[in-house]
């Protein structure tokens, strides 16, 4: 037989490891919480994310100024519209930049300038390892 020592010994040692556990799902939950809210957060200061092609948390697509994109690049709004619409993969739903900046006469550097994508085409929009393509 165990000794009464021993019994309350083992009770210890399981409700300090439930307690314990309880309080490690506590601070992984805690974590996950807050590290949702920064994310989305950095989102809605992000300039960025201004740009059409990329989704927010919401699902919704921004949109972008493409009246002043046209503008810098000399060609109407409707051109640039259709240009981008036209060389976008139904299926990924990414914009082929280089084939667009062809159709408008413009060098794909020139195109990403003008809708405000960084060089390599790639934005941050917050949160870790959460770098997207827009299109």
């Amino acid at each position: 037989m165990e000794s009464k020592e021993e019994d309350v010994m083992k009770k210890c040692c399981l409700i300090v490891l439930v307690t314990s556990l309880v309080l490690a799902a506590g601070i992984i939950t805690a974590a996950c919480v807050q590290n949702g809210d920064n994310s989305q957060g950095q989102q809605a200061g992000n300039p960025a994310s201004s740009i059409q092609g990329t989704e927010q948390s919401n699902g919704q697509r921004p949109q972008m100024d493409l009246a002043s994109a046209a503008s810098n690049l000399g060609v109407t709004e409707q051109q640039l519209s259709d240009a981008l619409s036209s060389t976008r993969n139904a299926t990924s739903g990414r914009t082929d930049f280089t084939a667009a900046a062809q159709n408008l006469g413009v060098t794909e550097q020139q195109l990403l300038d003008a809708l405000g994508i960084p060089a390599g085409g790639r934005i941050r929009t917050g949160g870790y390892n959460a770098t997207q393509t827009p299109g």
